[in-house]
Protein backbone atom coordinates (compact mmCIF):
# COMPACT_ATOMS: atom_id res chain seq x y z
CA UNK A 1 0.00 0.00 0.00
CA UNK A 2 1.17 3.45 -0.76
CA UNK A 3 3.28 5.25 2.01
CA UNK A 4 1.07 8.43 2.15
CA UNK A 5 -1.89 8.79 4.23
CA UNK A 6 -5.26 10.64 3.51
CA UNK A 7 -5.87 13.28 6.52
CA UNK A 8 -8.42 12.54 8.50
CA UNK A 9 -10.31 16.25 7.22
CA UNK A 10 -9.20 15.58 3.43
CA UNK A 11 -12.58 14.10 2.02
CA UNK A 12 -14.70 16.94 3.12
CA UNK A 13 -18.02 15.39 3.21
CA UNK A 14 -18.02 14.57 -0.68
CA UNK A 15 -16.36 11.79 -2.57
CA UNK A 16 -16.34 12.61 -6.91
CA UNK A 17 -15.17 9.47 -8.74
CA UNK A 18 -13.92 9.40 -12.14
CA UNK A 19 -14.25 5.98 -13.47
CA UNK A 20 -12.45 5.35 -16.64
CA UNK A 21 -10.54 2.81 -19.14
CA UNK A 22 -6.72 2.88 -18.31
CA UNK A 23 -5.88 3.92 -21.97
CA UNK A 24 -6.96 6.89 -20.63
CA UNK A 25 -4.88 7.02 -17.45
CA UNK A 26 -2.25 9.42 -18.58
CA UNK A 27 -4.59 11.96 -19.94
CA UNK A 28 -6.81 11.89 -17.03
CA UNK A 29 -3.96 12.74 -14.30
CA UNK A 30 -2.68 15.31 -16.74
CA UNK A 31 -6.46 16.56 -16.82
CA UNK A 32 -5.89 16.56 -12.92
CA UNK A 33 -2.77 18.46 -12.41
CA UNK A 34 -3.79 21.00 -14.72
CA UNK A 35 -7.41 21.89 -12.92
CA UNK A 36 -5.98 20.69 -9.17
CA UNK A 37 -5.25 24.78 -8.52
CA UNK A 38 -9.01 25.51 -9.96
CA UNK A 39 -10.74 22.13 -7.65
CA UNK A 40 -9.45 24.20 -4.53
CA UNK A 41 -11.34 27.41 -4.93
CA UNK A 42 -14.17 25.27 -4.23
CA UNK A 43 -12.82 23.97 -1.48
CA UNK A 44 -11.54 20.45 -3.62
CA UNK A 45 -8.63 18.94 -3.35
CA UNK A 46 -7.37 15.55 -5.18
CA UNK A 47 -7.10 12.45 -3.49
CA UNK A 48 -5.47 9.65 -5.55
CA UNK A 49 -5.74 6.87 -8.83
CA UNK A 50 -6.26 3.40 -8.37
CA UNK A 51 -5.03 1.64 -11.55
CA UNK A 52 -5.68 -1.72 -10.99
CA UNK A 53 -10.04 -2.42 -9.62
CA UNK A 54 -10.57 -5.96 -8.41
CA UNK A 55 -14.35 -6.76 -9.34
CA UNK A 56 -15.60 -9.09 -6.60
CA UNK A 57 -18.83 -9.87 -8.17
CA UNK A 58 -21.03 -8.03 -10.84
CA UNK A 59 -24.00 -9.09 -13.35
CA UNK A 60 -22.66 -10.47 -16.48
CA UNK A 61 -24.17 -7.55 -18.37
CA UNK A 62 -22.09 -4.82 -16.09
CA UNK A 63 -19.70 -2.65 -17.82
CA UNK A 64 -17.13 -3.47 -14.62
CA UNK A 65 -17.07 -7.54 -16.13
CA UNK A 66 -16.93 -6.64 -18.96
CA UNK A 67 -13.82 -5.28 -19.12
CA UNK A 68 -10.40 -5.64 -16.65
CA UNK A 69 -8.86 -2.11 -17.68
CA UNK A 70 -11.10 0.28 -15.19
CA UNK A 71 -9.16 3.06 -13.08
CA UNK A 72 -10.65 5.08 -10.54
CA UNK A 73 -9.95 8.63 -9.05
CA UNK A 74 -11.12 10.41 -6.39
CA UNK A 75 -11.28 13.94 -5.48
CA UNK A 76 -12.76 15.70 -2.14
CA UNK A 77 -15.22 18.41 -1.73
CA UNK A 78 -16.57 20.12 1.01
CA UNK A 79 -20.48 19.17 -0.16
CA UNK A 80 -22.35 18.04 -3.66
CA UNK A 81 -22.93 21.44 -3.99
CA UNK A 82 -19.49 22.53 -4.49
CA UNK A 83 -18.45 19.70 -6.40
CA UNK A 84 -21.05 20.33 -9.04
CA UNK A 85 -20.37 23.88 -9.42
CA UNK A 86 -16.69 22.94 -9.92
CA UNK A 87 -17.52 20.32 -12.71
CA UNK A 88 -19.60 23.06 -14.62
CA UNK A 89 -17.49 25.05 -14.64
CA UNK A 90 -14.64 22.81 -15.37
CA UNK A 91 -13.09 23.83 -19.00
CA UNK A 92 -10.73 20.43 -18.66
CA UNK A 93 -13.66 18.68 -18.93
CA UNK A 94 -15.00 20.13 -21.84
CA UNK A 95 -11.93 19.76 -23.57
CA UNK A 96 -12.40 17.15 -26.71
CA UNK A 97 -9.58 15.15 -26.16
CA UNK A 98 -11.22 14.30 -22.39
CA UNK A 99 -12.08 10.64 -22.30
CA UNK A 100 -15.73 10.42 -24.23
CA UNK A 101 -19.11 9.14 -22.58
CA UNK A 102 -19.03 6.46 -25.23
CA UNK A 103 -16.12 5.05 -24.36
CA UNK A 104 -17.74 3.61 -20.50
CA UNK A 105 -16.01 7.08 -18.93
CA UNK A 106 -18.24 8.59 -15.87
CA UNK A 107 -18.40 10.90 -13.17
CA UNK A 108 -20.36 10.90 -9.74
CA UNK A 109 -20.33 12.48 -6.75
CA UNK A 110 -21.69 10.84 -3.18
CA UNK A 111 -22.30 12.37 0.10
CA UNK A 112 -19.86 11.11 2.86
CA UNK A 113 -21.52 10.13 6.46
CA UNK A 114 -18.24 10.16 8.43
CA UNK A 115 -14.53 11.05 7.94
CA UNK A 116 -12.67 7.63 7.20
CA UNK A 117 -9.79 6.25 9.08
CA UNK A 118 -6.29 8.43 8.49
CA UNK A 119 -4.22 6.05 6.52
CA UNK A 120 -6.72 3.89 4.72
CA UNK A 121 -6.66 3.87 1.31
CA UNK A 122 -8.64 0.66 0.00
CA UNK A 123 -11.91 1.03 -0.86
CA UNK A 124 -14.92 -1.43 -1.40
CA UNK A 125 -17.79 0.09 -3.50
CA UNK A 126 -21.31 -2.17 -3.42
CA UNK A 127 -24.02 -1.65 -5.24
CA UNK A 128 -27.16 -3.70 -4.52
CA UNK A 129 -29.90 -3.70 -7.78
CA UNK A 130 -33.07 -5.63 -8.97
CA UNK A 131 -34.52 -5.68 -5.00
CA UNK A 132 -36.67 -8.36 -3.94
CA UNK A 133 -37.63 -6.87 -0.58
CA UNK A 134 -36.37 -4.08 0.53
CA UNK A 135 -36.86 -5.21 4.30
CA UNK A 136 -35.86 -8.81 4.36
CA UNK A 137 -32.79 -7.13 2.77
CA UNK A 138 -32.35 -4.40 5.55
CA UNK A 139 -33.22 -7.28 8.23
CA UNK A 140 -31.22 -10.19 7.06
CA UNK A 141 -28.47 -8.63 5.19
CA UNK A 142 -27.35 -4.91 5.81
CA UNK A 143 -27.74 -4.90 9.48
CA UNK A 144 -26.24 -7.82 10.26
CA UNK A 145 -23.42 -7.21 7.76
CA UNK A 146 -23.09 -3.65 9.66
CA UNK A 147 -22.71 -5.37 12.91
CA UNK A 148 -20.27 -8.21 11.15
CA UNK A 149 -17.66 -5.33 9.95
CA UNK A 150 -18.07 -3.57 13.52
CA UNK A 151 -17.00 -6.80 15.17
CA UNK A 152 -13.67 -6.49 12.37
CA UNK A 153 -13.38 -2.74 12.94
CA UNK A 154 -14.34 -2.07 9.31
CA UNK A 155 -14.70 1.44 8.10
CA UNK A 156 -18.06 0.34 6.73
CA UNK A 157 -20.99 2.28 5.22
CA UNK A 158 -18.54 5.85 4.84
CA UNK A 159 -21.21 6.04 2.09
CA UNK A 160 -24.45 4.56 2.37
CA UNK A 161 -27.29 5.50 0.16
CA UNK A 162 -30.79 4.26 -0.29
CA UNK A 163 -33.69 4.66 -2.57
CA UNK A 164 -35.11 7.37 -0.26
CA UNK A 165 -31.75 9.17 0.07
CA UNK A 166 -31.21 8.82 -4.28
CA UNK A 167 -29.85 12.79 -3.59
CA UNK A 168 -26.93 12.00 -2.61
CA UNK A 169 -25.88 10.36 -5.58
CA UNK A 170 -25.02 13.24 -8.13
CA UNK A 171 -24.69 11.46 -11.46
CA UNK A 172 -22.39 14.57 -12.97
CA UNK A 173 -21.84 12.84 -16.70
CA UNK A 174 -23.40 9.79 -18.00
CA UNK A 175 -23.43 8.01 -15.07
CA UNK A 176 -24.14 3.93 -15.91
CA UNK A 177 -25.00 3.22 -12.09
CA UNK A 178 -27.99 1.25 -11.42
CA UNK A 179 -31.04 3.40 -10.32
CA UNK A 180 -33.35 2.42 -7.15
CA UNK A 181 -30.52 0.54 -6.33
CA UNK A 182 -28.24 0.64 -2.55
CA UNK A 183 -25.03 1.92 -2.83
CA UNK A 184 -21.92 1.43 0.04
CA UNK A 185 -18.52 2.58 0.56
CA UNK A 186 -16.35 0.86 3.06
CA UNK A 187 -12.74 0.81 3.85
CA UNK A 188 -9.98 -1.44 4.62
CA UNK A 189 -6.31 -1.40 5.02
CA UNK A 190 -5.53 -3.46 2.52
CA UNK A 191 -7.45 -5.53 -0.62
CA UNK A 192 -6.57 -8.78 1.22
CA UNK A 193 -8.19 -7.74 4.54
CA UNK A 194 -11.07 -7.33 2.37
CA UNK A 195 -10.71 -10.69 0.63
CA UNK A 196 -10.14 -12.61 4.09
CA UNK A 197 -13.15 -11.01 5.38
CA UNK A 198 -15.46 -11.77 2.83
CA UNK A 199 -13.89 -15.62 3.30
CA UNK A 200 -15.21 -16.01 6.71
CA UNK A 201 -17.83 -18.42 7.71
CA UNK A 202 -19.82 -15.19 8.51
CA UNK A 203 -19.81 -13.36 6.03
CA UNK A 204 -20.18 -16.12 3.18
CA UNK A 205 -23.08 -16.97 5.05
CA UNK A 206 -24.74 -13.56 4.77
CA UNK A 207 -23.04 -13.73 1.13
CA UNK A 208 -25.82 -15.87 0.83
CA UNK A 209 -28.63 -14.48 2.09
CA UNK A 210 -28.03 -11.30 0.33
CA UNK A 211 -27.64 -13.01 -3.34
CA UNK A 212 -31.24 -14.71 -2.73
CA UNK A 213 -32.43 -10.90 -2.25
CA UNK A 214 -30.97 -8.97 -5.19
CA UNK A 215 -27.96 -8.61 -7.80
CA UNK A 216 -24.91 -7.03 -6.69
CA UNK A 217 -22.02 -5.46 -7.96
CA UNK A 218 -19.00 -4.74 -5.75
CA UNK A 219 -15.51 -3.80 -6.46
CA UNK A 220 -12.22 -2.85 -4.54
CA UNK A 221 -9.43 -0.43 -4.97
CA UNK A 222 -6.44 1.17 -3.77
CA UNK A 223 -5.27 4.16 -4.77
CA UNK A 224 -2.33 6.10 -4.98
CA UNK A 225 -1.89 9.86 -3.87
CA UNK A 226 0.91 9.88 -6.62
CA UNK A 227 -0.83 11.79 -9.42
CA UNK A 228 1.81 12.89 -10.89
Amino acid sequence: MPGNKIKRSTAGECLVFFVYRCEYDQRVRNAIIRFSGRIKSYGGEKLGIATDVMVLCAPDDSPWKNRNDWCVALLGFPNQKSARLWFISEPEIKQHDFPPPSDGFLIFSVRIRYPPVTGRLTFCWTELSSIRSKGELQRDYVDPMATLMDRHNIDHGLVFINDKDCDQLDRLRDCWLPYHAYYRLDVYDSEDEICRFYQSDDAKNLVQVRNNLCATTQVAFTIDPKIC
